[in-house]
């Protein structure tokens, strides 16, 4: 498998009930710094679900600083191959997320150099992309120097060369304007497995109703779509007829990174043989593990049984 997407640190502060107005403050419960982005998640999980050391390759950018070191160490210590992780001058991209007390996020970020992450920086690793049986794009939105149009190309010539095509773009901080919304839905016809989540499903759509936007998004996509819809489970459909999956009900939840999970598991499950409900519960189950744990929170097979 092979992620192309954002890496960065994620300051995780817990804790609390709300936010603060400007010029206020507000203290929280506690900490934590941990190397992210939707491709050092998805690629952490993925690898830790993997058969094999190096099964998994990152596709990313960090700085020349203390971050980029630290995550480049962090992934190659979860078994992820990042040969294809290039190091450039400038800091590397962080990302500070507010943890309310039942779980919900908000978030606030510095692309850094995340920014380098380009088409021709993509190209130049192309010998290894076409090779993999997986290509993901994700966090699309957080890599402001790798365009729509340029992801498109890239899930089209993925797979043309033989390759199953994953796209998650996560969350448009632009508020999903109308040529957004219209480039994203385009490149749905070169995807296998699309993964908004729920917000996202509705921003795209501009539907309410989480099955009508699925429906909507299920016409544009060449493969299939499944909705993750956080403490509600996942959603979808399989030859017209909805599957809904519950979640896993976990206490003093800390869900960020937990849809990037559902991801790696989700992709891992159906590429070993699953039909969809089962990949979707066995992705389910890898989310529920990784939200109710502060350490050692990336599964193992034996962990989902």
């Amino acid at each position: 498998m092979t992620i192309v997407g954002n890496l960065n640190i994620d300051l995780m502060m817990h804790g609390f009930r709300d936010l603060p107005a400007w010029g206020q403050e507000r203290f929280g419960t506690g900490r934590l710094a941990v190397t992210a982005g939707q491709a050092g998640y998805m690629a952490m999980a993925a690898a830790s679900l993997a058969a094999r050391r190096d099964a998994v390759r990152v596709v990313g950018v960090v700085g020349d600083d203390a971050d980029g070191a630290q995550i480049r160490a962090d992934l190659d210590a979860a078994g992820v191959d990042c040969r294809s992780v290039r190091t450039v001058p400038g800091s590397t991209g962080l990302t500070v997320a507010v943890i309310r007390e039942d779980g919900e996020r908000a978030f606030v970020s510095d692309s850094g150099v995340s920014r380098a992450l380009t088409a021709d920086t993509i190209r130049d690793e192309w010998a290894t992309i076409a090779e993999s049986p997986v290509v993901a794009v994700v966090g699309v939105f957080n890599t402001p120097g790798l365009v729509l149009a340029d992801v498109e190309a890239l899930l089209r010539d993925a797979r043309r060369g033989g390759g199953f095509t994953v796209f998650d773009p996560g969350w448009d901080a632009e508020g999903w304007p109308a040529a957004t919304r219209s480039d994203v839905l385009a490149i749905l016809s070169e995807v296998d497995l699309f993964l908004p989540n729920e917000d996202e499903a509705r921003a795209l759509t501009g539907c309410d109703d989480v099955e009508e936007a699925l429906r909507v998004l299920d016409r544009s996509c060449s493969g299939l779509v499944v909705v993750k819809r956080g403490a509600l489970g996942s959603i979808a459909f399989d030859d017209d007829r909805v599957i809904a999956v519950p979640a896993t009900p976990v206490t003093e939840p800390n869900a960020v990174g937990a849809g990037d999970v559902f991801d790696a598991a989700l992709v891992t499950a159906l590429q070993s043989g699953l039909a969809l409900e089962a990949a979707m519960t066995f992705a389910g189950g890898a989310a529920a593990f990784y939200v109710s744990r502060t350490s050692d929170r990336y599964p193992l097979p034996a962990d989902l049984v």
